[in-house]
């Protein structure tokens, strides 16, 4: 899987379900960011919409802009590190 837990010692799990990114010297304050990138249990129909889009596996669909919400965590860790 992706995004294995390297720090277990800091951060308990072994992670694999998204990326953990620690930025910072480790003293307050601490700020915690969190973007939703599952998909949901829905049946595209990709007959009604561009079919580049739409998801491979049957039953699982990416509706609700998690990509975005991802892409904007993404952005703020990145604003974040360079103060």
């Amino acid at each position: 899987g992706w995004g294995v837990n390297k720090n277990t010692h800091v951060f308990p799990g072994e992670g694999g379900h998204g990326i953990v990114a620690d930025i910072g010297s480790g003293q307050p304050p601490c700020v915690l960011l969190r973007a939703d990138i599952d998909a949901l249990p829905i049946h595209e129909q990709p007959h009604t919409h561009n079919k580049n889009f739409a998801s491979k596996h049957d039953g699982k669909m990416h509706a609700c802009g998690h990509d975005g919400h991802a892409t904007m965590l993404i952005g703020a860790a990145l604003i974040l590190k360079q103060m």
